[in-house]
């Protein structure tokens, strides 16, 4: 995730990470576009976050395409 912040800094761009889930649902969505800042750092460098917490920060490929 550092190197991803550096690389994006180089170019005044905002870092963001996709984020996939196995499907639930048939109608569920199964990837999520996140901020790095979105994701808790678990140490060793890892990081995570919950489908709930996907589902409510994430943007879907349609909201970051624009389709």
């Amino acid at each position: 995730m550092e190197g991803l912040k550096r690389f994006s800094g180089i170019f005044a761009a905002e870092p963001w990470v996709a984020v996939r889930f196995q499907k639930q649902r048939k109608d569920s969505r199964d990837w999520f576009f996140l901020s790095i800042e979105d994701l808790q750092h678990t140490g060793g460098g890892n990081y995570c976050i919950s489908r709930e917490n996907a589902e409510f920060k994430g943007l879907s490929f349609e909201e970051i395409s624009g389709c």
